[in-house]
């Protein structure tokens, strides 16, 4: 899975870029051996994209609150999804 990157110049900038954590590389290769291009280039198989509603688990939400994700952003889905089903 591929992300923006955290930083705002590093977006900015004329030619995209990828970063990719080590455990991301499968296949390493020494210096001398990368001189074929096809070993630089990463293919892109798909996008992503969400095809129905996702649910989250308690445990994913300890997880995301956990890492600083604001009560009110639950609170909004949780009203979202009621608004879905007319219940608000």
């Amino acid at each position: 899975m591929l992300l923006h990157h955290p930083g705002k110049e590093e977006n900015l900038w004329q030619f995209p870029c990828i970063w990719i954590c080590p455990s991301q590389t499968k296949i390493k290769y020494t210096l001398p051996g990368i001189t074929n291009p096809a070993k630089l280039c990463i293919n892109m198989l798909r996008s992503s994209h969400m095809h129905m509603q996702v649910r989250l688990s308690k445990e994913a939400m300890i997880n995301l609150t956990e890492n600083r994700v604001p009560h009110s952003v639950f609170k909004q889905l949780l009203h979202e999804s009621l608004n879905k089903v007319n219940l608000v």
